[in-house]
């Protein structure tokens, strides 16, 4: 016990000497050496020549330049501002109070760290050797992971077996998919972008897998747009020019590369592509504000598509089933797929009792019996088209004024086909509407079916030329 107090009190001297001598050593201003403040402001003077060296060299833009002279000058006065503090602490103190603050620590920390032990130690403590302590903590942390730690190799195994599942079936498109989102979510990008193009080959290079592609290789490389992803958005935005993440890729690359024109360009070209009510469209603005202001010019003034969400008045729509109900309808059998296409066209029934002036409505109802063989219905509909259109309608066996559609035959048929002879198909459907409307060109429910037929299809300029004659038809 002798042994540890002794120690203990050559340890605590060798602290009071460390605490002590900068106190009792009587400073001199004017013979002071440089402190570290006059060395940090030194290194910051060389900084400030090394921007403005990158600025020469072009390493850095003015943009660039400028905010790192400002952080670098901000660091400066900071420096300038401790050393007036410590000159001020030094001019102010006196030697008095020094010496009352040295004789204050030497009886203080003595007497504290005997007090402190007292009162907290235990001499008669046992060692504990340091295997010992790891063992003890390996246990603690079995013991209090245990179950998270079996639900990480739970799914480190799962993915491991995906992993070779994919080495086994190199072609499982759906398997490619959901590796890639793992390994998204594990913030490995550049796997997920290499499962990603996995995708993109099986999928003929689709526009939906570009895009996931290209936006985990731009996760990878820290939102850097390399080349090489720029060439996929543009092979995006030529696919499908409504895909918005193509536009506004583009337009960071062009930010990148300070082409301020060139991303103001591609923010129009988005909004052009964009409904009025797209969730994004006011922080595209925000942006084009910003690049605006930066280039000294207007901002743009862009039209953009009609609003995507429900319009003012429900009934001027032509309804139909959300793409969650087309899905689910896959799933079932004929007959409760059958049950829920008279359960649609029974609401559409019951609608038309309480608004009888909806003309569009009743040439899909028409249209409705006449897929479903309902004669005696579709002659009751048939007459209110007549009432409203103030003349004779086609006949239940067809006419102009009939809505078109694909017969049973064709809907069996549809199901059978490949995609790309469903599209086909339906491309096909599409053209004869346009080339009938040519030549009817008053045919509101015509236009208005055409419009979603092009939203679909995601044609744009057909969208816009349709809805423009829809506007001319309902303000006559």
């Amino acid at each position: 016990m002798i042994a540890f107090w002794s120690v203990a009190a050559a340890l605590t001297v060798v602290a009071l000497a460390f605490m002590i001598a900068p106190l009792a050593r009587k400073a001199k201003s004017e013979a002071a050496a440089p402190g570290r403040g006059d060395f940090d402001i030194t290194v910051y003077k060389d900084q400030l020549a090394e921007v403005d060296r990158d600025l020469e060299r072009g390493v850095l833009s003015e943009d660039q330049a400028l905010a790192a002279r400002t952080e670098i000058e901000r660091r400066m006065l900071a420096v300038a501002q401790e050393q007036d503090s410590a000159l001020e602490i030094a001019e102010t103190a006196k030697p008095k109070s020094s010496m009352a603050l040295i004789a204050a620590i030497m009886v203080a920390v003595p007497l504290g760290a005997v007090a402190f032990y007292l009162y907290l130690g235990q001499p008669e403590l046992r060692d504990q050797p340091l295997a010992q302590r790891q063992v003890m903590q390996q246990q603690a942390q079995a013991q209090g992971q245990g179950e998270g730690g079996d639900t990480r190799a739970r799914a480190m195994e799962l993915l491991a077996q995906l992993e070779q599942r994919l080495k086994d079936n190199p072609k499982d498109i759906e398997g490619w998919l959901i590796l890639a989102q793992v390994y998204e979510a594990m913030n490995r990008h550049t796997d997920a972008a290499n499962a990603y193009e996995n995708v993109v080959n099986l999928t003929e290079r689709h526009p939906e897998a570009l895009t996931a592609w290209a936006e985990a290789q731009i996760m990878a490389e820290q939102t850097v747009v390399i080349p090489e992803v720029a060439k996929l958005l543009k092979e995006i935005k030529q696919k499908d020019p409504t895909e918005p993440r193509s536009y506004f890729y583009l337009a960071l690359e062009r930010q990148q590369h300070d082409d301020l024109r060139g991303a103001l360009d591609e923010y129009v070209q988005l909004l052009e592509h964009s409904p009025s009510d797209a969730e994004w469209v006011e922080q595209i603005q925000d942006r084009m504000k910003s690049l605006a202001n930066e280039m000294g010019i207007d901002v743009p003034v862009v039209a953009m598509l009609p609003p995507a969400g429900p319009p003012a008045d429900a009934t001027a729509d032509a309804p139909g089933p959300t793409a969650e109900q087309m899905q689910d309808a896959q799933q079932m059998t004929p007959e409760e797929r059958q049950a829920m296409v008279q359960s649609m066209v029974q609401r559409l029934a019951d609608r038309l009792k309480e608004n009888p002036d909806d003309l569009a409505g009743w040439q899909r109802l028409a249209q409705a019996y006449r897929v479903m063989g309902d004669t005696a219905k579709l002659a009751e509909a048939e007459a209110q088209i007549a009432r409203l259109q103030g003349g004779a309608t086609g006949s239940a066996t067809g006419g102009a004024a009939a809505a078109p559609g694909p017969s049973v035959q064709q809907m069996q048929d549809a199901q059978q086909m490949s995609t790309d002879d469903r599209q086909a198909m339906i491309q096909s459907m599409v053209q004869r509407l346009a080339d009938r409307l040519k030549e009817n060109p008053d045919d509101l429910a015509g236009w208005q079916r055409l419009a979603k037929a092009y939203q679909v299809m995601g044609n744009a300029d057909g969208v816009a030329e349709a809805e423009a004659q829809i506007k001319r038809l309902q303000a006559q």
